[in-house]
């Protein structure tokens, strides 16, 4: 695309021009949603853009061992079992890749990290190794744009693809994790339990959040309260909200 400040022509993943530095993207403070210029409305919640560049945010070295607050993301394919003894393993390997392409476009669209993948599961982290003051509700909207470009990718294949998704926040340990032959930076933690406990409740088409992710969103979601859960692992159940639309298609939350 060309900048917008010297209108040298620059390749489309770039975020900055490579001539004169200036961003080229507008990042929106509610939603984190990376927007092109000369954009007025932000493209992820639809909220006004304010000109300038994108919000700051704090880097955190990826070294260490640190306790953060973050908001951690799981999303994977319904059925999957069933599509893998249905289809021929590459016609699988293929269907794979489509799918973490367009999610893990709409993860960093939104600020998050991908952290890994798992089987047909992508994990994802909003608030490390980069923090924002809104990392939950960047968590949400990349929830709910992965259910939407994964709708487009199922039109483009002629297939199915239902996504479930979970969602946690609270207190980690990030960092380098491993042996002395492989390790990789990621966090640890309950909210990681959690969200992946949260993936596996969630109906296909569904975004389950915990009751931290719901407080921090819930004035511009439609949700649906699911009451105290009893969830593997957790000594106590925990409170469940689904997601069923966020910004200007919300209507009036049911169960608050």
């Amino acid at each position: 695309m060309d900048c917008p400040r010297c209108r040298t022509a620059n390749e489309p993943d770039r975020q900055f021009c490579g001539e004169c530095g200036a961003p080229l993207t507008i990042e929106c403070g509610r939603c984190g949603f990376a927007n092109r210029p000369p954009a007025k409305f932000c493209g992820g919640c639809g909220d006004k853009l304010a000109a300038g560049p994108p919000a700051k945010e704090r880097a955190v070295a990826p070294a260490g061992g640190e306790r953060r607050q973050v908001a951690v993301l799981f999303a994977d394919l319904s059925g999957f079992t069933r599509l893998s003894a249905e289809l021929d393993a590459e016609e699988v390997h293929r269907l794979l890749g489509h799918f973490f392409e367009a999610a893990d476009a709409a993860i960093e669209r939104f600020g998050g990290t991908i952290d890994k993948h798992i089987g047909d599961a992508v994990m994802a982290i909003f608030g490390a190794p980069v923090a924002h003051d809104n990392d939950p509700r960047r968590a949400v909207h990349a929830a709910q744009e992965i259910h939407r470009v994964v709708g487009d990718l199922e039109t483009t294949l002629g297939r199915a693809m239902p996504v479930h998704v979970g969602i946690a926040s609270g207190e980690v340990v990030a960092s380098g994790t491993g042996s002395s032959r492989h390790s990789e930076y990621t966090v640890t933690g309950e909210a990681v339990n959690l969200a992946a406990r949260l993936n596996d409740l969630a109906a296909a088409g569904e975004t389950l959040v915990s009751e931290s992710i719901h407080a921090a969103v819930a004035d511009e979601v439609e949700s649906e309260a699911r009451g105290a859960t009893a969830v593997a692992g957790m000594p106590e159940p925990v409170g469940v909200w689904c997601i069923r639309a966020v910004g200007a298609a919300r209507r009036v939350p049911r169960g608050r």
